[in-house]
Formats: C-alpha cells, structure tokens, sequence
C-alpha cells in the first residue's frame, strides 16, 4: 500500500464479521456489517463477490464520521 507523503488516501474502513460454517464444503458464510448490511455466501468466488458487494455499499454511503452528534 502507497503511504507516500502528499498522497491523497481515503481513511474510510470496512469492519465485517465472518461466519463460517465449519461443516460445509464448499466453504459457506456470511458477511456482515457493524450498520447491519449482510450478505450471504457460497464457495471462494462467492465470499469475493459478498466481500465485493460490501465494499460497493460502504462506498457509495456517506462517510458521516465528521457530522455533529445527533445530526442524522
């Protein structure tokens, strides 16, 4: 990851929980969100394309992290 001095980078982050189930091949879970978007998943290219659909979300919201208290 470039940390170079002057570059511009978004501090924004992404915090998942991943579930798991342990006795299921291919792998199946799901992601979820701390706001509460959740997607379900089954197999490697299915936990990418949740992780991706995640990402895709959070993006496209409004980082509110600098809004006053009780502004909603």
């Amino acid at each position: 990851m470039d940390r170079s001095p002057g570059a511009h980078h978004d501090d924004r982050t992404l915090r998942l929980r991943l579930d798991v189930q342990l006795d299921r091949q291919p792998i199946t879970g799901r992601l979820r969100t701390d706001g509460g978007a959740e997607e379900t998943f089954v197999g490697w290219l299915g936990f990418a394309d949740a992780l991706r659909r995640l990402h895709d979300q959070a993006a496209a919201t409004p980082d509110r992290s600098d809004d006053p208290p009780g502004d909603a």
